[in-house]
């Protein structure tokens, strides 16, 4: 079972309700994006 602690991650410079007790940094991630079915169709006919 997964355990969740109260970490809120945010875009925003501030959580309306909440004060912030420390910053811890910038957090970096990685956005993957699946084609749409024309994106695909395209891809396709790039690889014949």
């Amino acid at each position: 079972m997964t355990q969740f602690d109260d970490t809120f991650v945010t875009t925003a410079d501030d959580l309306p309700g909440y004060r912030v007790l420390r910053n811890l940094g910038v957090v970096r991630g990685v956005t993957v994006r699946s084609r749409s079915v024309i994106g695909n169709l395209g891809a396709a006919l790039q690889t014949m």
